[in-house]
């Protein structure tokens, strides 16, 4: 496993409410390496039958907040890649404690939030993972090969509406604004088809041009800088599928600087979303709004 998950420790402060992980305070034990606090964690986690109902009842939770889970993926497999993902900021083996806020007598944020931020974006949690056929015993008459093509499908995204867009900018030219609209338009599911995108730039700008297959085209600007502020991108967009009637897109922050969420929802997703966030609430009180609103 790359050390790269372990830079999410400081995201769950929010979500846990806390300012660092949970930890044994006894100092007579040995010092394990991060890579073994890990998997000593997630054996814990695993080995729970609770963990997994909650996981569970969190996934339904979410496909009624408008989340369309990808059919392809195994149910079981994704619980397994939360607990494993979730067991790098908490050392324990029960997540009901900690989503209460009882495991440090403070406000939690609670479990769908949580799997909400895990679960749409890329992971290495299931990488290495030398007991999965032992945990997911269904997978192990699979072959390497087979495996392996089925851990990288469950690495991603889990969501086919919903995915984590990272906004740092170190493309080359002309390929920055493509590779969102293409983002976006994967996320409709077929509820629009981009004909042509172009990126072109002006002093201390990028300009985006975007033309539906049905004629219908929008322009946005935003900065050139490594990090630019993407709501006129959004917007934009928004704006030229909005004559199709079919679905929009929803932008949650996540705390990172560098990522947020991007939903497309169609209208009924759209009221059940809203109806889930508005019953949300991170560690310290704010809810997962949509800042395009």
């Amino acid at each position: 496993m790359s050390m790269g998950v372990h830079l999410f420790t400081w995201f769950w402060a929010k979500f846990l409410g806390r300012d660092s992980i949970a930890r044994d305070s006894a100092t007579a034990q040995p010092i394990k390496s991060p890579i073994e606090t890990w998997k000593t964690n997630a054996r814990a986690l695993l080995a729970k039958d609770a963990n997994w109902q909650l996981v569970r009842e969190s996934l339904g939770r979410l496909e009624e907040a408008g989340l369309r889970i990808n059919p392809e993926l195994d149910l079981d497999l994704i619980v397994v890649r939360f607990l494993r993902d979730f067991a790098n900021q908490f050392e324990g083996d029960d997540l009901a404690t900690v989503f209460s806020g009882q495991e440090r007598g403070g406000a939690a944020s609670s479990i769908d939030l949580a799997a909400f931020e895990d679960l749409t974006r890329e992971t290495d949690a299931l990488i290495d993972f030398e007991d999965i056929d032992v945990v997911l015993s269904k997978l192990s008459t699979m072959s390497e090969e087979d495996l392996d093509n089925l851990i990288t499908l469950h690495s991603d995204t889990i969501f086919e509406n919903a995915f984590t867009i990272c906004i740092v900018n170190e493309h080359g030219p002309g390929e920055f604004v493509p590779r969102h609209v293409r983002e976006l338009e994967t996320l409709a599911c077929g509820d629009f088809t981009v004909e042509s995108v172009v990126e072109t730039t002006k002093p201390q700008l990028l300009v985006g041009g975007v033309t539906l297959s049905d004629g219908q085209c929008a322009s946005f600007e935003i900065g050139i800088e490594k990090r630019p502020d993407l709501t006129p991108f959004l917007k934009a967009m928004n704006s030229l599928i909005a004559h199709l009637e079919k679905g929009r897109f929803v932008a949650v922050i996540t705390g990172s600087g560098d990522n947020f969420i991007v939903l497309y929802l169609r209208p009924q997703e759209q009221a059940a979303f809203r109806d889930w966030s508005q019953q949300q609430r991170f560690a310290d009180g704010s809810i997962p709004d949509d800042w395009l609103n």
